[in-house]
């Protein structure tokens, strides 16, 4: 049985995925109902929503035989857009140190993760943005780490004149360029 916190949007999808897999064995929408399910050692599956998220591998669970084993998800971010912020991205996400990319979501609530420390990317728009690295995030076990989203840009041009097609920015600590529109 698993159980989440207050405050988790209603979950599209949730399942266990057997060692050495990458998809669910199996799968279910209910979240606050026991399930039978073969002993044995698993990952869980999450995916939050069906459009908008992709599915995330969170912790290892270890189901004894005889025995309802009960989960509690309380592990990951919550991001906080600044007020003046008044569109969402076409994503944000977590990338591990290898460069995989963890989980990915487009609204700024409360989402699941592993506990760990990640590099949260951003990417505004589908078209004309790269992908912006925002910085390190770090995980807690049984914890959901606030993430502050309150430093942006405005370029502001005179009545009439043509907005530029592109703007580039380059980050002077790494060198890092950004690719607006």
């Amino acid at each position: 049985r698993i159980s989440i916190p207050d405050g988790i949007d209603a979950l599209y999808w949730w399942g266990l995925i057997m060692p050495g897999e990458k998809k669910p064995f199996w799968k279910t929408r209910d979240k606050n109902t026991s399930q039978i399910v073969p002993a044995g050692s698993y990952t869980i599956w999450w995916h939050q929503k069906q459009h908008g998220s992709q599915p995330v591998i969170l912790q290892t669970v270890n189901i004894q035989p005889g025995m309802l084993t009960d989960v509690v998800l309380n592990t990951g971010i919550n991001p906080l857009p600044a007020e003046w912020l008044n569109t969402k991205p076409y994503y944000y996400g977590l990338k591990a140190e290898s460069g995989e990319l963890l989980g990915k979501w487009r609204h700024y609530t409360p989402q699941l993760a592993p506990a760990g420390t990640y590099k949260l990317i951003i990417r505004p728009t589908e078209h004309h943005h790269s992908e912006i690295i925002w910085g390190d995030v770090t995980i807690e076990n049984n914890n959901f780490t606030e993430i502050s989203l309150n430093s942006g840009l405005k370029f502001n041009h005179s009545d009439g004149a043509k907005p530029p097609y592109r703007i580039y920015l380059t980050n002077l600590d790494s060198n890092e360029e950004i690719v607006a529109k």
